[in-house]
C-alpha cells in the first residue's frame, strides 16, 4: 500500500531532522545517502501531488455535469408541472360542480381560501419605523396563516384580503 500525503511530509520531515542533525554533527555536511531518500520521497511527494491535483480537477467536472443535469431536470419539472396545469385547466370547463365519479377515476371540487397582499403595501414601513438611522438587512414577508385569521376574526389588515377558490381534485 501506497503511503498517503501525510505519511510522505512526516516520514519528509523526519529525512530532514535526520540530515540536519547528521550535518551539524559532521561541520555542515550533508550525508549523500540522505539526499538520495530525500529526493525520492520528494518524488514520491510530487506524484501525491499530481493525482491530488487530477481527483479535484475530475471532481470539478462531475460538479459541473451535476449542476448542468440538475438544470435540466428543473426545466423538465417545470414543463410538466406546466402541462399538468393546462391539463386540470382545460378539465375543469368539463366537471359539473357536483364532481364526477367512475370506476376509474374521480374528479371533485375543494374549496379553499388564500391570502392576497397588496402589491403597494410595503411590508418593512408597516412594521418598522427606524427612520433611516439603521441599515436594515432583515427581508419583511407577511404571515399569511395569522393574517387569515385576522381577517376571518373581523381584525384584517387593509392591505390583505381574502381569496375563495374552487380547486379540482383529479383521484
Amino acid at each position: 500500500m501506497t503511503p498517503n500525503i501525510f505519511q510522505i511530509n512526516e516520514t519528509l520531515k523526519m529525512i530532514w531532522a535526520e540530515g540536519e542533525t547528521h550535518a551539524i554533527e559532521n561541520g555542515g555536511i550533508f550525508p549523500d545517502g540522505i539526499s538520495a531518500l530525500i529526493d525520492k520521497v520528494e518524488a514520491q511527494m510530487s506524484d501525491k501531488i499530481e493525482a491530488y491535483v487530477a481527483l479535484i480537477r475530475d471532481g470539478r467536472s462531475d460538479l459541473t455535469a451535476i449542476e448542468a443535469e440538475q438544470k435540466r431536470l428543473s426545466i423538465l419539472k417545470k414543463h410538466a408541472e406546466n402541462y399538468l396545469n393546462r391539463l386540470k385547466s382545460r378539465l375543469a370547463i368539463a366537471v359539473p360542480p357536483e364532481g364526477k365519479k367512475t370506476a376509474t377515476y374521480a374528479l371533485s371540487w375543494r374549496k379553499s381560501e388564500s391570502v392576497n397582499i397588496d402589491e403597494s403595501a410595503d411590508l418593512q414601513l408597516l412594521f418598522t419605523d427606524h427612520q433611516g438611522l439603521i441599515d436594515c438587512k432583515v427581508e419583511y414577508s407577511a404571515n399569511k396563516i395569522a393574517i387569515k385569521q385576522s381577517i376571518k376574526a373581523g381584525k384584517g389588515p387593509v392591505w390583505a384580503t381574502l381569496e375563495t377558490k374552487q380547486n379540482l381534485q383529479v383521484k
